[in-house]
């Protein structure tokens, strides 16, 4: 596998501003597809490995800050997964109430008559 260093830097580049739109779309409550994330992460890494301790080097600090931003959007994605939990529990729970309490119709009924 011959790797292209300029390629793979631009890759690291490319994958480090894909997290860091991910955290800012779920900043701002949109659904976010970390799908392809892990895929394009593989393959850069499949790429390191093919390199020399030396040309691997070069990319010590990128690295180190895209580590940093996928630890980040982990958390971030942790928080907002346990916030949607609570909330579906919320609604859970007051779907129990009011169908114990008479569904859609109301907890007092008609008592006229």
């Amino acid at each position: 596998m011959t790797v292209e260093i300029a390629e793979l830097g631009g890759e690291l580049q490319s994958i480090n501003a894909f997290v860091s739109n991910a955290r800012d779309q779920l900043r701002s409550g949109l659904v976010v597809d970390i799908g392809p994330l892990e895929e394009r992460i593989d393959r850069a890494c499949a790429a390191l490995t093919s390199l020399t301790p030396s040309q691997a080097r070069t990319f010590k600090q990128l690295l180190l800050v895209l580590a940093d931003e996928v630890n980040l959007l982990e958390s971030e994605l942790r928080t907002y997964h346990d916030g949607l939990s609570k909330e579906l529990q919320g609604l859970s729970q007051r779907q129990k109430a009011t169908a114990a309490y008479g569904g859609k119709s109301g907890a007092g009924g008609d008592r006229s008559g």
